[in-house]
């Protein structure tokens, strides 16, 4: 396969992952924004599904994005999405827990983290950077 059809291919893919990482996003940020959200933690666990979402599409992403300030980012995603999750969890189990404050800002910072980057231009300028990278560090024939 030609360089650049696998580039489309591999900006493809990443397209379609933050897209989905923004859109639950902003789903939740509606959702923790929302005073009479129908969907309360006790009710659909919608707060829950996309939380677990959001730690999905982060986990796959991370071998899939070439940038390391992008890996570190999913990672970082990863990781409070899932503390989120837990804590939501065991008040839901009545277990004594504190209260993690400010998920509506927490998701906003997260989607404007990833919003730019989603774009088609963003993901291809991300790659050929990436591949400008490895060809300097590659030696040079004599």
């Amino acid at each position: 396969m030609e360089a650049n059809m696998q580039k489309k291919k591999a900006t493809g893919a990443l397209k379609y992952q933050y897209e989905q990482i923004v859109k639950h996003l902003l789903l939740l940020q509606d959702h923790a924004a929302a005073q009479t959200c129908p969907y309360s933690p006790t009710g659909e666990l919608c707060t829950r599904k996309h939380l677990l979402t959001l730690e999905a599409y982060a986990e796959e992403t991370i071998p899939m994005e070439v940038d390391p300030v992008f890996q570190a980012k999913l990672q970082g995603l990863t990781t409070e999405a899932s503390n989120y999750r837990l804590s939501l969890e065991a008040a839901m189990c009545r277990e004594p827990v504190e209260p993690l404050e400010g998920l509506e800002h927490w998701t906003r910072q997260w989607r404007k983290a990833f919003e730019t980057h989603s774009l088609t231009c963003e993901l291809t300028r991300s790659i050929e950077e990436s591949e400008e990278r490895a060809a300097q560090k590659m030696p040079q024939p004599a």
